[in-house]
């Protein structure tokens, strides 16, 4: 019996009737399990039509980092070897030296391999939103009657913010949200009785989280722990410990797969098993520090010789500032702020299930918790100097949960008109997101900010059908915005059809020119408003470098 249903014995009877009021009484396993596989599907086919819609492009650095990770990885290898003249293929986000690679933990790199081996990249986001839904469900049930888990799982399928913005992009937070949910839901199950299911579904969880979002994950694992801990409270100290022991081991084994493949991963880029990539890239590139409470790293600022423009202006300059904006206790309370809008955002649907709830719901344990655990979790993720929806992905499923248990129990404190009332007013959250998806989309359609990445796919797709190998020399103004960066190559750029170098004057052109003798050169201004290809000529007026020195 669930927790909810424990608080309220008196009223358990009363309560199940009012709650089947708004959904079916009973959900047999082989419904149970179609629901699973049906609402998970429909997940991502509503992503996918979405997609077909509104033909997004790659746009954010980590995209693209994200894709060669996952083409390091189609080619059976964690790193690859730095690249020839690599001073001019330097691209964000990526380590260059001693190995050429994503900074980023090797899950989204396996994840995005995945769409690519399905031919397109983006296919791994339809596959990763069924997944999180799916996760979501199993995580509902583990407290909550099954049909309450379906109403979930149609509430996040329908998400205007998850559907327009995650799964139309590879940075999104549907790995961290899956583990957070396969986490909890182990956690409610392994609250009543400790069994292998449970702890193994808990490691899982733990796994996920580690390979995809390390800092957030291990926050969201403690914060995990210590709810199964005071949910423990009934039992002696002592056989609380021996319970907790007994679920370590038997959660052991994905942890520590995990763990070996970020090892192994950290070996194969930074040639040591402790450090990561990103430790290595921020070592190397960072000004601004990761944690409003560190140090900017002011040695970096100075401008190398090897480091292109952008590189300076986005590191010491932009990042800098955005830095500057967030230290201290004022710069962790405006994380704070951030925090709760991005999460207003990620959570537009459940605040209507909330408002249409009140708050009867702080009467029990369980709901105290949970909001307990998100407050907690938006306070760490507050403490990194950027705060984006991504981040905040473990407190998605939290959220939902705590959402359906307050409307369980406002209902058993309803009359019968008030339950119809609150049933009338479900079936209208779910038709404002269905509205809000439709009207967003076409926004999204004729966003004149992703201009510029369509016009690189573009490039990209008439190369590919042109045929042939090719030589990219991109040239930006003065005024270039550094979030709109054209230069980005896979696993293995002597092999690639499109090699993507950076022009900076003829900076490094001869090296490159040597490199690829055998390839179509071509210039662009990528800054233009309406940027076109241009054969590259040495000695004409598209090449403006002093070859002299160089």
């Amino acid at each position: 019996m669930n927790a909810i249903s424990i608080a309220c014995e008196p009223h358990a009877n009363v309560s199940v009737k009012r709650a089947s009021a708004v959904v079916p009484q009973r959900i047999t396993w082989q419904v149970w399990c179609f629901s699973l596989i049906a609402i998970g599907a429909w997940s991502a086919v509503i992503a996918a039509l979405v997609s077909i819609y509104v033909q997004p492009a790659p746009r954010v650095h980590d995209e693209f980092s994200y894709m060669l990770a996952a083409d390091t990885i189609l080619h059976g290898r964690l790193a690859n070897p730095t690249p020839a003249v690599w001073e001019a293929l330097q691209s964000f986000h990526t380590v260059i030296q001693p190995n050429y690679a994503s900074k980023y933990p090797v899950g989204a790199g396996l994840l995005v391999a995945v769409g690519m081996l399905l031919g397109m990249p983006l296919a791994s986001s339809w596959l990763a939103v069924a997944l999180m839904t799916v996760s979501a469900m199993w995580m509902i049930a583990g407290v909550l009657p099954k049909r309450w888990a379906i109403l979930g799982g149609l509430l996040i399928s329908l998400s205007p913010f998850i559907q327009l913005a995650w799964s139309q992009s590879l940075l999104h937070g549907f790995l961290p949200a899956s583990g957070s949910a396969i986490l909890m839901g182990g956690i409610l199950r392994l609250r009543r009785r400790v069994v292998f299911s449970s702890a193994l579904a808990s490691g899982c969880g733990v796994g996920l989280l580690a390979i995809s979002r390390p800092f957030e994950g291990l926050c969201c694992t403690v914060i995990c722990a210590t709810v199964l801990w005071f949910a423990w409270s009934r039992h002696k100290l002592w056989d609380r410990s021996k319970m907790a022991l007994k679920v370590g081991a038997l959660a052991a084994a994905p942890v520590l797969m995990a763990l070996t493949l970020i090892a192994a991963h950290n070996q194969a880029v930074t040639g040591h098993w402790r450090q990561m990539p990103y430790q290595l890239h921020e070592s190397q590139y960072g000004v601004a520090p990761l944690f409003v409470f560190e140090a900017p790293k002011l040695e970096n600022a100075a401008k190398r010789a090897d480091l292109p423009q952008v590189f300076h202006d986005y590191h010491a300059i932009d990042s800098l500032n955005w830095y500057r904006e967030r230290v201290g206790l004022h710069g962790w309370l405006r994380g704070v702020n951030d925090a709760l809008r991005e999460l207003f955002k990620l959570t537009f649907p459940l605040v209507g299930v909330f408002a249409i709830s009140g708050l009867g719901w702080t009467s029990y344990r369980l709901p105290r918790s949970l909001a307990l655990a998100v407050a907690l979790q938006v306070a760490a993720s507050a403490c990194v100097c950027w705060v984006y929806s991504h981040y905040l992905a473990p407190i998605l499923p939290w959220i939902l949960l705590l959402s359906l248990l307050s409307l369980r129990i406002s209902l058993k404190k309803h009359s019968k008109l008030q339950t119809q009332v609150v049933r009338l007013a479900i079936f209208a959250v779910l038709l404002i997101q269905v509205a809000s998806l439709v009207v967003f989309s076409g926004i999204a359609k004729t966003n004149e900010a992703e201009l510029w990445s369509r016009r690189r796919q573009e490039i990209v797709e008439q190369l590919s059908a042109e045929g042939g190998k090719h030589l990219m020399l991109v040239r930006y103004t003065a005024e270039h915005n550094v979030l709109q960066e054209w230069v980005y190559n896979l696993a293995d750029p002597s092999e690639s059809k499109i090699v993507w170098a950076r022009f900076e004057d003829g900076r490094w052109l001869n090296s490159l020119l040597k490199e690829y003798p055998d390839r179509s050169v071509w210039v662009i201004d990528a800054d233009d408003s309406q940027p076109i290809l241009e054969k590259f000529v040495a000695g004409s007026s598209n090449d403006t470098s002093d070859t002299s020195g160089h």
